[in-house]
């Protein structure tokens, strides 16, 4: 099996870049929304927050923005770590190597 997750939503807030060690790394989270009828017929929107992670980003992943519409794939990874008082946490966000801003026309089709 593989792991292959395919992301299309806006940005909530802008990419942010760091360096780790000789590497750099851009993260953002994107919306996306599930919209469905409940058992009385009402509209439902749920918005799910999936969080980024590309290693060496192109310019243009760098830059992305504040509800820019993109299409990003990737492979799911969850990490765990230790918080400041021990206590185990985990992580999970798509490690992305494909990302890419769609276009005007392009987010006319979502």
């Amino acid at each position: 099996m593989k792991n292959i997750h395919i992301v299309a939503g806006r940005l909530g807030k802008d990419a942010e870049t760091r360096q780790v060690g000789e590497n750099t790394v851009t993260s953002f989270s994107v919306a996306t929304d599930d919209n469905y009828k409940d058992k009385n017929g009402n509209w439902v929107e749920n918005t799910d927050w999936i969080n980024i992670t590309v290693w060496n980003p192109s310019q243009t992943v760098k830059s992305l923005s504040k509800g820019d519409l993109i299409i990003a794939e990737g492979k799911v990874k969850t990490r765990q770590y230790e918080d400041a008082n021990g206590v185990k946490k985990y992580s999970t966000s798509t490690v992305c190597k494909s990302v890419r801003k769609l276009n005007k026309d392009e987010e006319a089709a979502f």
